[in-house]
């Protein structure tokens, strides 16, 4: 029997500045044992100035954020009294004489990630001791004041731990308690994270690659670094496609910052001339795969605002992010409509494949840019149709600052952000909401699987370059393969060759993109160009791609560049490339496990960026603070790429300036 529910009219969304992911999430999953999005990204100060004769003020300007950057607070976490201890102090930092004293010319090296050991004696220095100077326990209970939520474990507390965990002739550690001390491992709430009981873990390997090293009889030059680790909070906390993690990203950079310089405080009570603080290489192996990729997305902004601040008289501060590992996943299309002649120009059609068994809600953002001058403000200048499986065609005009409904399983929300640049476009973001289509145990809506189509038409005088990304999606629950991820179906993207192997980024997509052969005009095209991590895009941050060590072939999965200069400073490939795969039949690259002493081999752009993370803090222990390490890999890479000798090509766009060589002193070899 054929479907008749219709999508609603446009209704005017609640507040106009609120993030859509926020409404949907606070509507769809409100009794699905969900924290609640109640809490709300606070104006952190940064620490007063580290500049003598400036010292007791604040920092100009405050980094601010907007009050649209809202994430649910996971249960127990957020600190009640957070607020009136920042309206009293100015800022958010712990008594500097609980923080650690660390050697003259320290590297500091900060770690953004899940699952973070804090036991390894990979991290610790000849004499038993944490080369850890902090650990934020983002998704801990009953902290202190000065966090907005969770909790902090400093160098002290963490060798307290260690000795008295250890015991024996050997002074062994008990891992499992002491992960179970530290709040790493939990069994009893079922969003927690306990990774660290298992074979191995994201975060474990992630920091021996960046800082990791033998803490006896090893003249490593890495352990002159100390560790500023943030353990992000269970997945639940920023969802499964990842829709509340920028507010959790811009707090972990901030918190890394502020301690690496109260750190520097702590250790110069009497500051001489600069440069102040400690040089900074911060890695953050996370991202998502939809939003606006450029320097105005919301990860994007921090950074940028946080290096304004520090450009003079600071060490330098150097953020690392990979490029991701989306390149196959069919996350991406464009679609390039011309206007009529009448006002209706022309159509696309895309097909979206939402999967069965998909227990995680869907988003695709669909972005536009558009010249607005004398056309109505209520409306872009787009016709749009999202038509579910047996659904009833409805095409109509785009309502801005509204929403539409399709029963309570499917949503879309267009908002417009104001324009930034000289040529007066606004950009214009389109949020298409779908609905689980599985809840095993629940009674909540679910969204009927299978093929969703989009249509859109251009309604404007100019033509309209439209790019369309399916948002991250992963399972909430730990250890669980039930966020099952939609992607776009298209006869013109071609996935294998002949041979039935996978086709990469070069052999099927030449840039500039046009339309494929015999599609009729406007076709939306899936593409790999253009699927490099979002929280990538922006130019101040090194972005790393994947390649085999063997052959030097780029990983297959290794997201792609846009291949084209991009206004707004966005980023067109990555920085380099670093080895993320032995072969093609040996995957991953050996580094620590889960448990200490452990080694396992991980795969993925996750793991080429902490090894830019080493090479960068190796080059400013050696004293190079002038040039940025962005700047240092592009120039070792281009080095290592012209003393190679792969028997393959390469691809601009997925290694930037060259195939590195990895700084990585793998711990042992394969068998």
């Amino acid at each position: 029997m054929a479907v008749v529910t219709r999508w609603s009219a446009w209704r005017p969304v609640r507040e106009p500045g609120e993030s859509p992911y926020h409404d949907w999430w606070s509507r769809m999953e409100r009794g699905s044992g969900h924290p609640q999005p109640t809490g709300r990204m606070h104006d952190v100060v940064p620490l007063r100035s580290l500049l003598p004769g400036a010292r007791g003020k604040p920092v100009e300007p405050r980094l601010r954020m907007s009050n649209a950057l809202t994430a649910p607070t996971p249960p127990g976490t957020w600190n009640a009294g957070f607020k009136a201890h920042l309206e009293a102090q100015g800022d958010w930092l712990p008594p500097l004489e609980r923080l650690p004293v660390v050697p003259e010319g320290t590297v500091m090296v900060g770690v953004i990630d899940a699952d973070i050991p804090l036991g390894h004696t990979r991290l610790c220095d000849a004499s038993g001791n944490t080369r850890i100077a902090a650990a934020w326990q983002m998704g801990l209970p009953d902290g202190p004041d000065y966090l907005p939520f969770g909790h902090e474990l400093y160098a002290a507390d963490i060798d307290r731990y260690l000795s008295e965990y250890r015991s024996g002739p050997e002074n062994r550690l008990d891992q499992s308690a002491f992960d179970r001390r530290t709040g790493m491992v939990n069994m009893k709430d079922r969003y927690a994270r306990r990774a660290l009981a298992s074979r191995y873990s994201h975060g474990a390997h992630v920091l021996d690659v960046a800082a990791g090293c033998r803490p006896e009889g090893d003249q490593d030059p890495i352990a002159q670094t100390r560790v500023l680790a943030v353990n992000l909070p269970p997945r639940i906390a920023f969802g499964a496609s990842g829709e509340f993690l920028d507010y959790y990203m811009v707090h972990a950079l901030r918190r890394i910052v502020d301690l690496s310089d109260a750190i520097w405080l702590r250790n110069h009570p009497e500051p001489g001339d600069g440069p102040y603080g400690y040089p900074l290489v911060v890695n953050l192996s996370f991202g998502r795969q939809a939003g606006i990729k450029d320097r105005r997305g919301i990860f994007a902004r921090a950074v940028s605002q946080l290096l304004e601040l520090r450009r003079a008289d600071y060490a330098p501060i150097d953020v690392v992010t990979p490029a991701g590992n989306d390149n196959l996943e069919r996350m991406h299309a464009v679609a390039s409509l011309a206007p009529g002649p009448e006002g209706a120009g022309e159509a696309s059609e895309l097909e979206l494949r939402i999967q069965p068994g998909d227990q995680s809600s869907g988003y695709v953002e669909i972005l536009f840019e558009a010249d607005v001058e004398g056309l109505d403000p209520r409306y872009a200048p787009l016709e749009i149709d999202v038509v579910p499986p047996g659904g009833t065609p409805q095409p109509r005009r785009t309502r801005v600052n509204a929403r539409s409904l399709w029963g309570e399983v499917a949503e879309i929300h267009c908002g417009m952000d104001p324009a930034d640049r000289q040529d007066g476009k606004q950009l214009f973001r389109i949020l298409v909401c779908v609905a689980p289509t599985s809840r095993p145990g629940d009674t909540g809506p679910c969204a009927p699987s299978g093929a969703w189509k989009i249509h859109l038409r251009n309604l404007g005088p100019h033509r309209l370059e439209i790019d369309l990304n399916i948002q991250t999606d992963q399972a909430i629950l730990p250890g669980s393969t039930a966020g099952r991820r939609a992607y776009f179906d298209s006869p013109y993207y071609h996935r294998y060759n002949e041979a039935g192997r996978l086709l990469d980024t070069a052999a099927t997509e030449p840039v500039p993109v046009n339309t494929p052969p015999g599609a009729p005009p406007g076709t939306p095209v899936v593409l790999r160009h253009g699927t490099i991590n979002a929280t990538a895009s922006s130019k101040e941050v090194a972005c790393l791609g994947g390649y085999r060590l063997n052959d030097g072939r780029e990983a297959p999965y290794s997201s792609t560049g846009a291949g084209v200069p991009l206004p707004n400073d966005g980023r067109s490939a990555p920085t380099a490339a670093l080895p993320t795969d032995d072969g093609a039949a040996i995957y991953g690259r050996l580094a620590a496990g889960s448990a200490d002493g452990s080694v396992v081999a991980m795969r993925g752009t996750s793991f080429a960026a902490p090894q830019a993370v080493r090479f960068i803090a190796l080059a400013r222990l050696r004293g190079e603070t002038d040039t940025s390490g962005s700047e240092l890999l592009a120039e070792q890479a281009r080095r290592d790429e012209a003393q190679a000798d792969f028997p393959t090509g390469r691809m601009t766009v997925k290694s930037g300036a060259g195939r590195m060589r990895s700084p990585f002193p793998e711990p042992v070899k394969r068998l």
